[in-house]
């Protein structure tokens, strides 16, 4: 829990530096990017051309994630790289929903792999750790294939009841990487994204969509992106407004001191 604290209170602070954003407020302006190109082959065994992440949220602090992917293997090493895909959750308040993990050939046709055929890991994490994945098995990829898959993580039981928050940081080897937040329209929640990537917003009568896309000219290898201490991730959106309100979801009988708050988090409720 003190970890939580800890990443929420960052978030607030690196948030609180931006603007306050109203579902019906201005919408920012499209910043300049890179056109789309595809990238040539190198030898980095597998390439993500695109990589899609919605997330919908709603005023409870429930909602859901969906990640959809598109994989170009490149070699022979990218044909096992790709032969199981891995996809993790936390089971206590989450479920993951495996809509299809398919295989594009070369020549366009599909290939369906069964995705109810979930493999269980050879090591189950302890429950108290609220962590476990699901793994899917892709036979029979060979260089030119294609890898595509469509997963969603329901959020049942928010953390924070009634609140939600999220980083989001843009992998550099990803091709196409597109990242979009749906509000309620009434929400006023606090955006936060670094200038370089492309940004919009659109909006109906009840929703509120904030979009962000980064794309690259050339392919490079994929991985996780390390933790680095200080580093202030791409993208940050919070709906708590204010100190007290993350105070009295953390301990109602204990405020958050002055000495631990974010100057720019204060000076933006002036």
């Amino acid at each position: 829990m003190g970890q939580l604290l800890v990443a929420v209170l960052l978030l607030i602070a690196e948030v609180g530096a931006a603007q306050t954003v109203a579902a019906s407020g201005t919408k920012p302006g499209v910043q300049p990017t890179h056109a789309a190109t595809t990238p040539a082959q190198s030898n980095v065994p597998s390439v993500f051309e695109l990589l899609r992440t919605r997330y919908r949220f709603e005023n409870d602090g429930t909602g859901r994630k969906e990640v959809v992917a598109k994989i170009r293997i490149l070699n022979q090493m990218g044909t096992r790289q790709r032969a199981e895909e891995t996809f993790e959750y936390h089971p206590l308040s989450e479920d993951l929903q495996i809509r299809y993990v398919r295989v594009r050939k070369k020549d366009g046709t599909v290939v369906n792999v069964e995705a109810d055929l979930v493999q269980r890991p050879q090591t189950v994490v302890a429950p108290e750790y609220d962590l476990d994945e699901k793994r899917v098995r892709i036979p029979g990829l060979v260089v030119g294939d294609s890898v595509e898959y469509d997963v969603v993580t329901v959020f049942r039981r928010p953390i924070a009841p009634g609140q939600f928050f999220l980083q989001h940081s843009f992998n550099p080897g990803v091709a196409n990487e597109q990242l979009e937040i749906n509000i309620p329209r009434d929400r006023t929640v606090k955006v936060k994204g670094i200038p370089s990537l492309k940004t919009w917003e659109t909006a109906d009568d009840r929703r509120n969509v904030y979009h962000w896309e980064n794309r690259i000219p050339e392919s490079r290898p994929v991985g996780i992106i390390p933790y680095v201490p200080g580093r202030t991730p791409d993208v940050q959106v919070s709906s708590f407004l204010s100190w007290e309100e993350v105070g009295s979801w953390y301990s109602p009988e204990t405020p958050i001191p002055a000495s631990s708050r974010h100057r720019g988090f204060d000076d933006l409720q002036s």
